[in-house]
């Protein structure tokens, strides 16, 4: 991401989660259990790819993700193929599976079938990272989540470097 592009994402998502948080639906005593959720990340549509996230509940205040993607990259007027893979460790500290702040670590790794100028800007090759985040299933079962964090990308043997992790996502947990 350009410096522009970073902040104004940045900006948005914690917009978007202060706003999550102030008109959620609050988790009650008599919401069914949640042990799945699947989610999307809407921004990841802008370039497109599609990108689908699975947790699973293993304990009260512990999940893990796999998330899996698709779709395609433009640089300066071109289009590029990608296809991505990755998993998530997550715990909740302070609330639960459906409710709660979450700590976790990444891993993952973007392949794009194509030469890019500036393949780090787009987090392509392996991924790995830790970050800090907010989840909230809804009663209905609707599921908001959001992260933060530093993560290490590197594309090459030559070419790696330090990015912002940036997840806001939106799905379903059952």
């Amino acid at each position: 991401m350009t410096g522009n592009r970073a902040r104004a994402f940045v900006s948005l998502t914690a917009v978007l989660t202060m706003f999550a948080l102030c008109v959620a639906t609050r988790a009650e005593a008599q919401a069914p259990p949640r042990n799945t959720s699947i989610t999307i990340s809407p921004f990841q549509l802008f370039n497109p790819i599609l990108e689908v996230t699975g947790e699973r509940r293993l304990a009260k205040k512990v999940g893990v993700a796999a998330i899996v993607g698709g779709g395609s990259l433009s640089e300066e007027d071109k289009r590029y193929g990608a296809w991505q893979v990755g998993g998530q460790f997550r715990s909740y500290p302070l609330g639960s599976f459906a409710r709660g702040l979450m700590l976790g670590v990444h891993v993952g790794y973007l392949h794009v079938a194509g030469q890019l100028k500036s393949p780090t800007t787009y987090y392509v090759g392996a991924q790995a990272g830790a970050f800090v985040g907010y989840k909230i299933a809804t009663k209905a079962g609707f599921t908001f989540e959001v992260q933060l964090g530093p993560m290490y990308v590197r594309s090459s043997a030559t070419n790696s470097e330090w990015q912002t992790l940036a997840n806001l996502r939106a799905g379903w947990s059952f």
